[in-house]
């Protein structure tokens, strides 16, 4: 496989000098032994092309994928484990490690063993997985571990935008709007000067609602028409604006899951870039937060069905030239968004496996290098909601963060009363 990064991935690599990671953790019961880590990691390797890339550059300095003929094998980092939140302070650590993009690979393990109870911890460059991808890998990398005769899906990857898109076809008309476009974008862009602001120090929130609490959400949730999803975009806009007041910017951005656009790219396919969605509260609705949870699955189907994101994808490849001004505009700007809220759902990894059980898994996190890098990652494992919310202290204040968090968690427990007939 050889082939230039997409747009959405240039922008996820951002340089040789940045690391923008994503560490996914699960937690097991039960005794693993390095060879199994070992074998489990090889043949994960053979079967995706992505974990056997690296990246060089052309004559122009632009980013592009190579598999090596003489792959690395993706590295096993051993750590004693001492407590239960040592996850949390070592992911810390790997959104900071920046991969060796020359030799390779863009992944890596980390291990947080003990006798009984360990933690296995994924580690990605963003520019080659989405959140569907790396759990995933992970799902298929337990497998292995429990069964190395486990059968996976083969993903040698793609070496032209074409082959995901093989009919769809731009309007002449569109091309060339958007090449003119794309230029008056890229002279402008130049012309700005963008001052990055001091990077500050990313850190995380972790909680994890009790099963009876999310079971309760899910029902109301389902009894007020809307969706849990709807209700998180709700909490956390309502919260950002009583915690931060005229500085909230009263909008969010939702990553959807490309793979349901593009019917080449399969569930085990690694791919980094998806198609966001810009939401926010309408004053129509008032303040209700049931009323506004309805109509924002409303407002959110409504951008799924007209994504286009088959025109995204080609007419992306058009900006490239502004790519370097884009990422210093996202490390300068406060932006017109809160949070960035991504939304997995329920994780399709098995709890039981015969040499061990899976205990916990905790929502993947990212440390983007962004001004405002606020991020919430949700997921859901044993009828267990999990959160994990992501931001830069010099952005967004821990206390700030904590608040709206409390905040944002009170509004989802607010009841629903079903209307008389």
């Amino acid at each position: 496989m050889k082939r230039k990064l997409l747009i959405g991935e240039r922008i996820m690599y951002v340089d040789a000098a940045t690391p923008v990671n994503c560490v996914f953790t699960v937690r097991l019961l039960g005794q693993i032994t390095l060879p199994m880590l070992e074998t489990a990691c090889a043949r994960l390797q053979a079967s995706h092309a992505m974990l056997r890339a690296v990246i060089r550059k052309n004559a122009w300095g632009r980013p592009y994928f190579v598999t090596r003929p003489q792959t690395l094998p993706l590295p096993i980092v051993i750590r004693e484990r001492s407590h239960n939140d040592q996850w949390l302070n070592e992911s810390e650590w790997q959104w900071k490690q920046l991969f060796n993009e020359y030799e390779g690979p863009l992944a890596r393990m980390v291990w947080l063993r003990g006798p009984q109870v360990s933690e296995l911890m994924l580690v990605c460059a963003h520019c080659i997985c989405d959140g569907t991808t790396i759990a995933n890998l992970m799902r298929e990398l337990l497998q292995l571990i429990d069964n190395p005769a486990a059968e996976l899906g083969t993903d040698e990857g793609f070496s032209h935008l074409r082959q995901l898109l093989p009919r769809h076809r731009l309007p002449f008309s569109k091309k060339l709007k958007t090449s003119l476009f794309a230029g008056i974008t890229r002279v402008s862009m130049q012309a700005k000067k963008f001052a990055i602001a001091a990077p500050g120090t990313p850190q995380v929130l972790h909680w994890k609602l009790s099963e009876t609490a999310t079971t309760d959400l899910l029902l109301r949730s389902k009894q007020a028409g809307c969706s849990l999803h709807t209700m998180l975009c709700v909490a956390f806009l309502q919260a950002f604006k009583e915690v931060q007041g005229d500085s909230a910017r009263g909008k969010l951005i939702c990553p959807a899951d490309i793979r349901r656009y593009v019917p080449a790219l399969a569930k085990h396919h690694m791919f980094a870039y998806a198609p966001v969605i810009e939401l926010s509260l309408t004053a129509t609705t008032g303040n209700d937060f049931w009323s506004h949870a309805q109509s924002l699955k409303q407002t959110l189907m409504l951008h799924l069905n007209n994504l286009h994101v088959e025109d995204q994808l080609l007419l992306g490849e058009y900006f490239h030239g502004s790519v370097p001004q884009m990422i210093r505009m996202l490390q300068s700007m406060d932006g017109a968004h809160d949070v960035t809220l991504s939304n997995m759902g329920k994780l399709d990894i098995p709890a039981h496996y015969k040499h061990f059980d899976v205990a916990d898994v905790f929502s993947p996190t990212v440390a983007f290098p962004w001004r405002n890098a606020n991020t919430l990652v949700a997921s859901s494992f044993r009828n267990r909601l999990d959160c994990c919310f992501v931001f830069n202290d010099a952005f967004l204040s821990k206390s700030a963060a904590e608040r709206i968090r409390d905040r944002a968690t009170s509004l989802l427990q607010q009841p629903y009363t079903v209307p008389a007939a």
